[in-house]
């Protein structure tokens, strides 16, 4: 199978589609040619057919792109597909698994904010921002790392039961994770395997306190 192939299937997942639905939506003209495609997808556990229609979960195209990309497909080819809301499910979905209970698209006023998924396990509260970069620029992930540090400080302020928030970036880049002014950068592939690191990187990444927050206003 074509990486190419795989990245055009991206247009073509939503709840329930035929097969003439898909061919349609990934510009696919040969009917064999996209039978192939969803039992390909089906083969790497994403998608499930029943009476010539195929259904999607909500995580389904993200897990597509990163197929793609391990397959050597063009990052920006993949993205195209792709919307902040893919990177949001996921995100929720893994959190979930690891125990979290989480919230998407929380906000806040005075001052007004609004962060993208809340994971929160006990006192710890991850804050994920989803970026759908199709580049990796320093400058421009430098400025928002400090703005989700700052949300993450504002959340201690008005969220009770929570005496630590970790601000994290969430990309699309394949990556390793980097970190940003002690901020994780991390690509959407490697979520899965930091969550499940998330103690060791304690002391080489930032965290907002609850104490120091109260210390300072």
């Amino acid at each position: 199978m074509h990486g190419e192939l795989v990245a055009r299937a991206i247009a073509g997942i939503s709840y329930a589609v035929t097969i003439d639905q898909f061919m349609l939506c990934c510009n696919i003209r040969s009917k064999s040619v996209a039978k192939a495609v969803l039992e390909f997808l089906k083969a790497h556990e994403i998608g499930i057919s029943s009476n010539n229609v195929t259904y999607f979960s909500d995580v389904d195209r993200i897990k597509t792109a990163m197929l793609a990309l391990r397959m050597g497909t063009d990052l920006e080819r993949i993205s195209e597909g792709l919307t902040w809301k893919d990177f949001e499910a996921f995100s929720q979905e893994l959190l979930n698994l690891y125990g979290y209970k989480t919230h998407v698209n929380l906000r806040f006023t005075n001052p007004s904010m609004e962060i993208d998924v809340i994971g929160i396990r006990r006192d710890l509260a991850i804050l994920i921002d989803c970026k759908h970069w199709k580049k990796n620029n320093l400058a421009s992930t430098s400025e928002y790392a400090k703005k989700q540090l700052r949300r993450s400080k504002l959340f201690l302020k008005k969220k009770t039961g929570v005496s630590f928030a970790l601000p994290v970036i969430l990309t699309l880049h394949a990556e390793k994770v980097q970190l940003i002014d002690k901020i994780p950068v991390v690509p959407i592939s490697k979520l899965d395997s930091f969550l499940n690191d998330i103690q060791a990187l304690f002391g080489q990444i930032c965290i907002a306190r609850l104490d120091e927050v109260k210390e300072n206003s």
